[in-house]
């Protein structure tokens, strides 16, 4: 079978790698194909440009030249395109688009709308409100020291640390001129970092799975995870869960977790396409690839 990774990123070496062991042959279409040119395990890259000109059936002509069954994107502007265009691809062909609904992704995928998701139903999460001029209001309910957030973004980026009214303000300002809306979320100062990788099925059941503790980061002070250990944790997991179970969520998704105490997890955000720290789940003997096409 023949399988299409969507985009580029380091996770293309690790998906790759994991689908080749598997017998699979890999095709990677995207803007940024550096990685994927030097990954041994991607038979061939297709150069594509994303914008408003590249349609549904651009990608469909792809994958019949190519012969591919399945398209599972990679990075963040890809996951949003497919899923925007998941109706339409699947119902004038035999494509498995591997990515939810945009009605459901859209909520996964954008951090002030989940954070309004956990809050309805109950699951762990930090203090979130958005950002509306409100900043009195925000001082109150949220205060500080807290964290301005963009609604969309990927690796910490446009997040900033602010200690009153007049940062937040500046910070506001910032933010959204580069990232559109933005909230602002309690800060937590925790050295405990995890990261949670599953895979829900159509009857709500669930495949194997990879928790990681993360002890560093590039940029030190906040970013994306450079080492981390694998681990178990049964109420990280239940928490993850919950959160799929709610969404109705079909298929991988990747979330970001604090500790706030001792044994005080909260969602902080979902990554709704494999991340680079797939990496972790490949070498723990999880082959999400695999998964993903089987499922």
């Amino acid at each position: 079978m023949n399988i299409l990774l969507f985009g580029g990123g380091l996770q293309i070496l690790s998906t790759a790698r994991s689908l080749k062991e598997k017998g699979y042959t890999v095709y990677v279409a995207g803007e940024h194909n550096e990685v994927s040119r030097k990954c041994n395990f991607v038979r061939q890259c297709i150069d594509i440009t994303l914008d408003k000109s590249f349609t549904s059936k651009e990608l469909l002509n792809i994958t019949k030249e190519k012969k591919c069954s399945v398209v599972i994107p990679m990075e963040d502007e890809y996951a949003t395109w497919l899923s925007l265009n998941k109706e339409a691809i699947e119902a004038h062909s035999n494509i498995k688009c591997a990515i939810m609904d945009y009605a459901t992704f859209s909520i996964a995928s954008d951090k002030s709308k989940l954070m309004e998701f956990c809050q309805e139903h109950n699951i762990p999460h930090p203090r979130t409100m958005p950002i509306k001029d409100n900043y009195n209001e925000l001082s109150t309910r949220i205060g500080f020291p807290s964290l301005v957030k963009p609604g969309i973004s990927a690796g910490s980026r446009g997040i900033k640390l602010v200690h009153n009214i007049e940062e937040l303000r500046e910070a506001t300002c910032e933010t959204i001129a580069q990232y559109g809306d933005c909230s602002l979320q309690e800060f937590i100062p925790s050295n405990h970092y995890y990261n949670a990788m599953l895979y829900r099925t159509a009857d709500g059941t669930y495949s194997n799975h990879t928790i990681t503790k993360i002890t560093r980061y590039y940029p030190i002070k906040g970013g994306s995870s450079s080492f981390c250990t694998s681990i178990e944790n049964e109420a990280i997991l239940e928490i993850c869960k919950k959160t799929l179970d709610k969404l109705g969520w079909i298929g991988f998704a990747d979330f970001d977790i604090l500790e706030k105490g001792d044994g005080d997890y909260r969602i902080i955000e979902i990554n709704p396409r494999i991340p680079a720290s797939v990496h972790a789940a490949y070498i723990s003997g999880v082959h999400f690839g695999e998964i993903i096409v089987n499922k």
